[in-house]
């Protein structure tokens, strides 16, 4: 029993050391360099963040395919984790999160790099935010006095016609807002659509109300602020699953991961697509506006959208300046995980071996009885992953549908494998008589066989984010796995408790008798 708890609090430990290393990351890329300024070709930027629109239903907005129609539009990637707050935060620093250090909604520091809207500061020009408060937490220290803090979704729960309302409400409240700042950076975050996609999922009539609502939104923002001298930005910072009648993001599935962005007004070439990446809105918003480009901005300009007027070649040159910065500075993630990677040989290799060795032994000690317990190990997978799939968990963050229901999953988890155990435990005593420590003997079997799957994850992707995050999918199958081993050792010893003490009174009977 002592080795079954010491493997569990082992792996609580490592899974919460797996959690925050994520949640608590400390990016070791930051650095900041002044470096020069262009010439601007727009006197004001506007950045339209649609959240939580999805690819195929911003098809189905009018005016946002109208604004393309005589702009220039593409597909972004989306930063991973598919989350909010890291991909606002990619839009306008132009490093993912690895670099700008923001990689969850809940729990982040302000970017320890440049922004368009530090850079927009310190050049003097105005800068201003209507949305969230995400933007006050992470960027108020840019924006005293010009920004209005908004509630990201009306009161929940709230019924589509409320939400369509409150989002007509507060795109009334933002472009009074921005209307003050006839030149400049303005972000305008328009929420509507997410709310509904966690509610009612990405592909429910609900979610399409809510994004026309937003369209509308956008349709009057446009009109209102478009004045000739005016460029808008307007992108997505990530899509919605729907499953089981909810949306989710934060995984890496395509719908969610793919997401629309558009370029109108001044200084866009109409009618052109071109390959984009999320990283590439924050070095676009310096070109339109002559800033420098922040020091660790990993993305390009959108080069054949934009009518450079003759500015290319210096802010070609300018571009390329940056990028040498970034290449003498930031590694290559392909080269950060090989290394790592490496270091990981002799441990994955170690763990495996005494992992494989207690199996072993177990099914040598129980030679006589693997007959049954090989067939309770078969019945604890099938009941564990019946369960998992019964409870609505997943191998993705997609499939937490809010955030506020995060404890509530990862208890799902321990509690199908606290089942499954039951299940097993039951079907390996056998007969009455039947020694009760049999019981201890198939969750240390149960516990070996899972962490083996931990190791090789381990060995492949690690479990730690040390500079950069590795494969989220993998991970997390890595740090459910490790809960159900914290969920075995102490179901494995109450089932031992009863199964015992149930085998002391009929024993007691029988020589009653």
């Amino acid at each position: 029993m002592a080795l079954l708890f010491a493997a569990a609090a082992a792996s609580g430990s490592l899974a919460e050391r797996s959690w925050h290393s994520v949640t608590s990351y400390q990016t070791p890329y930051a650095f900041r360099e002044r470096l020069p300024a262009g010439e601007p070709l727009t006197q004001r930027a506007v950045l339209v963040v649609m959240d939580g629109v999805r690819l195929d239903v911003s098809k189905d907005m009018e005016n946002l395919q109208s604004l393309a129609v005589r702009g220039a539009s593409s597909v972004v990637e989306a930063a991973v984790p598919s989350l909010s707050n890291p991909n606002r935060t990619v839009m306008v620093t132009g490093a993912w999160p690895e670099v700008n250090g923001v990689t969850n909604n809940a729990t982040y520091q302000p970017p320890p790099i440049d922004s368009v809207l530090s850079l927009a500061q310190e050049a003097g020009l105005p800068a201003a935010v209507a949305g969230s408060r995400f933007w006050t937490r992470a960027f108020g220290m840019y924006l005293e006095g010009h920004r209005l803090e908004l509630p990201k979704e009306p009161p929940h729960p709230a019924s589509v016609p409320e939400l369509v309302n409150w989002q007509r409400k507060t795109c009334a409240e933002i472009i009074k807002f921005l209307d003050q700042y006839p030149t400049g950076l303005l972000v305008a975050e328009i929420t509507g659509a997410d709310e509904a996609g966690h509610e009612f999922g990405g592909t429910s009539q609900a979610y399409r109300d809510a994004a026309m609502a937003v369209d509308g939104c956008l349709a009057d923002l446009v009109a209102a602020l478009d004045n000739g001298e005016t460029t808008f930005v307007v992108a997505s910072d990530h899509g919605h699953i729907d499953r089981r009648g909810r949306g989710g993001h934060g995984g890496t599935e395509e719908e969610v991961l793919r997401a629309p962005i558009v370029l109108a007004g001044k200084a866009i070439v109409p009618g052109v697509r071109w390959q984009a990446e999320m990283v590439d809105v924050a070095p676009t918003i310096v070109a339109l506006l002559g800033l420098p480009f922040p020091a660790a901005n990993q993305g390009k300009v959108a080069w054949e959208a934009l009518d450079m007027a003759g500015h290319e070649p210096l802010l070609r040159a300018r571009w390329e300046q940056q990028q040498a910065l970034v290449a003498a500075r930031i590694p290559a993630r392909e080269t950060v995980l090989a290394q790592q990677k490496q270091t990981r040989v002799f441990p994955a290799l170690g763990a495996a071996l005494v992992t494989v060795g207690c199996i072993a032994l177990v099914l040598w000690q129980r030679r006589e009885r693997s007959g049954r317990l090989l067939p309770a190990v078969a019945v604890y997978y099938g009941c564990y992953f019946s369960l998992f799939a019964l409870l609505g968990l997943g191998y993705s963050l997609s499939s937490i549908s809010r955030e506020e229901y995060l404890y509530s999953f990862l208890g799902s988890d321990l509690l199908a494998a606290a089942i499954a155990l039951v299940a097993a435990c039951l079907l390996a005593r056998g007969a009455a008589d039947e020694d009760a420590s049999m019981v201890l003997d198939l969750s240390l079997l149960i516990a070996g066989t899972v962490s083996l799957q931990v190791i090789v994850i381990y060995y492949r992707y690690g479990l730690m984010m040390e500079g950069y995050l590795p494969p989220l999918g993998a991970s997390f199958k890595a740090y459910l796995d490790l809960l159900q081993i914290v969920a075995i050792a102490p179901t494995g010893a109450v089932m031992f408790g009863v199964l015992s003490a149930i085998q002391r009174r009929q024993r007691a009977q029988r020589r009653r008798l």
